[in-house]
């Protein structure tokens, strides 16, 4: 196995954690939005549950830093990429919006 191929083994499963990431943190922002809901559609007092919902905050706070951990550490492995000579290849990562794209754009009448 050649250092290409191994930069791209480490490449896909970086994007796989960082993705996991993503969806860890949206779970819990979704969980984080229901709950005010259940409490209200279960007549509940303001203060039932508050320890639960101040921990799910918590938790959204700690993985918000983990994902700014593994962007780093995304970081990282690009300069030993480079360090290695190996050419950066377009793998992994999901589509990308292009910034130069008008297609979201619509036409607006003069009134």
């Amino acid at each position: 196995m050649d250092r290409t191929d191994v930069c791209e083994g480490v490449a896909a499963r970086l994007f796989e954690a960082e993705q996991k990431v993503d969806d860890a943190f949206a779970a819990l922002a979704n969980l984080a939005g229901y709950l005010p809901v259940a409490r209200r559609d279960g007549q509940l007092a303001l203060k039932v549950g508050g320890a639960a919902v101040s921990k799910i905050a918590a938790a959204m706070t700690e993985i918000a830093q983990a994902r700014a951990t593994i962007v780093s550490a995304h970081d990282d492995f690009a300069v030993v990429q480079r360090a290695l000579g190996v050419r950066v290849t377009a793998i992994g990562g999901g589509e990308k919006p292009n910034p130069q794209s008008t297609a979201h754009l619509h036409a607006v009448d003069a009134a």
